[in-house]
């Protein structure tokens, strides 16, 4: 099982400059933990951080770490594709960069966010998608696990895979 979500994980790491750099971000208000898992040139780097908010705001925090994350890559030219899995707030940033007013908590933290970075997340470079969680996508499962543990470094977080439905689908070839 480790081998075929090693292989599957190479699929995203890749030397080739044309591929994005992939970023998926998770938050947890139960745990009060974020996580950031960001995939370039055959590199995996993992970031887990204490939120501030124990509610829906914490996956706000979470994208909002992963945006300021994706800044150096933006400014170097690379693509970048940032994913969630918390639809509320992909559709904040979307609502945020048309700036269009909201009176919901989680818009108006998000448009001033994006205010504050300026003309830097206008960029064409950067695609923020909604990703469905605990469907068996690898790269949002590990940033999922970091949001409930501490590090990836324990072999069990393996053992998680095997609840997520049809994880197998996507790492059988």
């Amino acid at each position: 099982m480790l081998y075929k979500i090693l292989n599957f994980l190479q699929m995203f790491n890749t030397q080739d400059l044309t591929h994005p750099v992939w970023i998926f971000c998770d938050a947890s208000g139960r745990y009060g933990y974020a996580s950031v898992v960001i995939s370039h040139n055959g590199q995996l780097k993992t970031m887990r951080f204490k939120c501030q908010h124990n509610s829906a705001l914490a996956e706000l925090e979470g994208l909002q770490a992963a945006l300021e994350l994706s800044i150096p890559y933006l400014m170097l030219g690379y693509r970048v594709e940032v994913r969630n899995d918390n639809r509320g707030c992909v559709d904040s940033f979307t609502r945020a960069i048309k700036g269009l007013p909201s009176t919901a908590p989680i818009c108006r933290k998000m448009l001033d966010f994006v205010q504050e970075y300026g003309n830097v997340f206008h960029s064409k470079n950067l695609k923020v998608r909604w990703i469905r969680g605990h469907h068996g996508f690898s790269l949002q499962e590990v940033s999922d696990w970091l949001t409930r543990n501490e590090s990836i470094d324990n072999c069990n977080r393996f053992e998680y895979f095997s609840d997520v439905k049809d994880f197998g689908e996507f790492i059988d070839e």
